[in-house]
This record gives C-alpha cells, structure tokens and sequence, in this order.
C-alpha cells in the first residue's frame, strides 16, 4: 500500500523530470543571450572625458 506522501513524492519527480530539459534548454538560451549582451557591451568605447593620460 502506497501512502499518500509517497504518491505525492512520485508526482513531484514526475514533474521535476517532464520539466528538466525544458530548463536546461533555458539556461542554454540565456547563457547565450548573456554571453551575446557581454561581447556587445566590450564593444561599446566609453570616452573618459579627455582625461587620456
């Protein structure tokens, strides 16, 4: 005899499980995003007001 916390406890596996390659999918999608933002903000030339040394 399954108990009710047992089943509760395959429920959430079972959904913990249906949702991992959706998460890992985006973590992928914002580690590229990131990495995107980061190669555009070295980029930008930000002027230091004429205080070149």
């Amino acid at each position: 005899m399954t108990t009710s916390w047992e089943k509760r406890l395959e429920a959430v596996r079972d959904e913990c499980e249906s949702l991992e390659p959706k998460l890992r999918a985006v973590a992928k999608d914002m580690g590229e995003y990131d990495s995107a933002v980061a190669a555009k903000t070295r980029a930008v030339h930000v002027s230091d007001g004429g205080k070149d040394q």
